[in-house]
């Protein structure tokens, strides 16, 4: 599994006000997760050498993630500020400018193999970002495999909602599988209902859609219809890197099912994709259960 994005430091703000720094980023969260979870993954992203990155990089190989595509730069790594509600959400400022992030572009994406599934994940990196935006847009429109995308909208970037749908839409068909949150479609769409959303995508030229609804669980559109899966009920330490650990487990259990391209989403059943959900639910649960992203391995589920 290719998953490609961005990799970042969390400051999360204490209630003595202290910064507790911890490795972060939805790509990375996302290929720690997977990995956690059995997948042979590679992560591609901006890597900076200072202090920060060596520490993302070398937690990275830790979890025995190939990171040989990841370039390192000489640009600082972005830095997100977290504040926890008292609901266990979070909060964030970034600071993105002129980091390693952004350093991402079409020729560090050259080296990628185009029969692995490739995941996507947005976040301080969206479609509209000068440079990556269109590398990503260009590696979603010529790979072979399967593909998927995590819109992972930020408040915080979100300058324009309007264009920046208009681009996820037009982006959407060239995946085949489009995860996000039901939060991530309010910030997009305002009140549009969730089943719109996801049937426009459908008709864009996605295979599936699933989206995640916090405490209701998670839902999924095919040409089927609609699908439900409830989550588990569990004592929410925090969210962060829930999403991300949906997500990357999805994709797991997609691949155990034997899913790598889109003629095999296609024929996936309502009892496979229902048990691939309630192992991506389960391994969320887990993440919500622990301070900061900190996705379970499969022996834990």
């Amino acid at each position: 599994m290719i998953v490609v994005g961005e990799a970042l430091v969390d400051l999360v703000i204490e209630e003595d006000g202290r910064l507790d720094p911890r490795e972060g980023g939805a790509a990375r969260n996302v290929a720690i997760a997977a990995a956690r979870l059995g997948a042979t993954v590679s992560y591609v992203g901006g890597l900076s050498d200072d202090v920060f990155g060596r520490r993302l990089r070398a937690g990275l190989a830790a979890e025995g993630i190939d990171t040989s595509c990841a370039p390192t730069v000489g640009a600082p790594t972005p830095l997100a500020i977290v504040s926890l509600t008292e609901d266990g959400g979070a909060e964030y400022a970034f600071h993105l400018a002129e980091t390693a992030a952004l350093a991402l572009h079409s020729d560090h994406l050259a080296c990628l193999r185009g029969d692995e599934p490739l995941h996507v994940s947005l976040g301080a990196i969206t479609l509209g970002t000068p440079v990556v935006g269109d590398a990503l847009v260009a590696l979603l429109a010529s790979h072979g495999a399967l593909t998927s995308l995590d819109p992972n909208v930020r408040a915080a970037f979100l300058t324009d909602p309007a264009a920046e749908a208009k681009r996820l839409d037009s982006a959407v068909s060239l995946v085949d599988l489009v995860r996000c949150s039901d939060q991530d479609i309010a910030l997009l769409h305002d009140d549009r209902p969730l089943d719109d959303v996801a049937t426009g995508w459908l008709q864009a030229g996605a295979a599936a859609v699933v989206i995640t609804l916090g405490e209701g669980g998670a839902a999924r559109w095919t040409a089927t219809g609609r699908l439900d899966v409830a989550a588990p009920s569990v004592e929410v330490v925090d969210t962060v890197g829930a999403g991300d650990t949906f997500g990357a487990a999805l994709l797991v259990a997609l691949s155990d099912a034997g899913v790598e391209d889109r003629s095999a989403l296609l024929a996936l059943d309502d009892d496979a994709w229902r048990a691939a959900l309630a192992f991506a639910a389960a391994a969320a649960a887990v993440t919500v259960t622990r301070r900061g992203a900190d996705p379970p391995r499969r022996d834990e589920l």
